[in-house]
Formats: C-alpha cells, structure tokens, sequence
C-alpha cells in the first residue's frame, strides 16, 4: 500500500513537472517570437530551468520519502522487510503445529 500511494504521488510531481515543462517552452517560444530573446539565448535558457525543475523534483522526491518513512514509522506501521519476517515466523509456527499434531493425532 505504501508503494502504490507514494508512486502515485510522486506520479503526479512527474505530471506537474511535464506541463510546467511544456509552459515553460511555451512562454520560451513567446519571447523568441516577440524579440525579447534571441533563439541562441533560449536553448541554453530554457535547458538550464528545466535541470534546475528536475533537480528540485529530486531534492523534493527525496524527502518526501524521508517524511513518509517517519509517519509510517511514527504510527508503527511495519515495513517490507519486518512483514516478511512476520511471514517467515508464522510459516515456521504453522509448520511446528502441523508435526506436533502429527505426531499426537
């Protein structure tokens, strides 16, 4: 469950970054058009906005991770690995009850 929200949260950071993406170049392609840059200007310009964009998407990715860890945590919502060792023990406490009532039955 924690996996599909995040994804789908982060899936929707994507979806915004791609339409101010697409702004972006819009208003770039305005101001080419109405003189106030020069299209040489515009390439290196927009290019270095959007590494900028995707480095904040990063940063912003990053600790969001970080905070939903701690809620999770926080709420003692236990994580893959201990549901697996959850998982482990109980196969091993069934496989234990299934030979003791062998043996008894």
């Amino acid at each position: 469950m924690e996996n599909n929200v995040l994804k789908q949260l982060l899936l929707m950071g994507v979806g915004a970054t791609a339409v101010i993406t697409e702004r972006l170049q819009q208003a770039v392609d305005e101001w080419v058009s109405d003189g106030r840059l020069r299209q040489e200007d515009a390439k290196e310009f927009l290019d270095d906005l959007l590494f900028r964009l995707r480095e904040e998407q990063g940063n912003f990715e990053e600790q969001f991770r970080r905070q939903i860890k701690t809620v999770l945590k926080e709420y003692d919502v236990p994580n893959q690995t201990e549901i697996e060792a959850l998982k482990s023990r109980l196969d091993r406490i069934e496989y234990q009850l299934r030979q003791l009532q062998e043996r008894g039955g």
